[in-house]
């Protein structure tokens, strides 16, 4: 072996060195173009499992009967809709013209004046119409017990 080193002349070793990089040059070209491909299908693997991960997750709330954004969405605007139409029908109608006030013939002011009464009642409201019902159903002035007694017991 000390002879092969001896006979190793600066351009041999040049020449050796040359051909050594060379080689590890493309050894590395290799390597890059292998860690390159391995990133490409990487990316590719994990957009294929993303895919169908969601797929997947997609069937499962379709199954299930859960509702997606979309069907919120739609169901939303759905809701607006016939809240608008609603709004448009029981908007309150506007109150109803008032007649003017007539006018006192002379007659009606002299039978006032000589002090005669009116036969007509007053305007007010009947109790009928105020009344309101107690939970056993009874109409009662003020929405309270109602004045009619159950029939009971009759002591003899």
């Amino acid at each position: 072996m000390q002879d092969r080193v001896e006979a190793l002349t600066p351009g041999v070793a040049e020449d050796l060195a040359g051909a050594l990089i060379s080689r590890a040059q493309g050894v590395a070209d290799q390597i890059a173009g292998l860690g390159a491909g391995f990133l490409a299908w990487s990316a590719e693997a994990r957009d294929s499992i993303m895919r169908e991960v969601r797929d997947m997750v997609a069937r499962q709330i379709e199954e299930m009967g859960v509702a997606t954004k979309a069907d919120l969405h739609r169901l939303r605007e759905r809701l607006d809709r016939v809240e608008a139409k609603v709004a448009k029908v029981s908007a309150p109608a506007p109150p109803p013209a008032r007649k003017a006030p007539s006018r006192r013939t002379a007659s009606g002011a002299s039978s006032r004046a000589s002090g005669s009464k009116s036969t007509s009642r007053s305007r007010s409201t009947p109790a009928s119409k105020t009344a309101k019902r107690n939970p056993s159903g009874d109409r009662t002035r003020f929405g309270g017990v109602s004045d009619r007694r159950a029939p009971g017991p009759t002591s003899t």
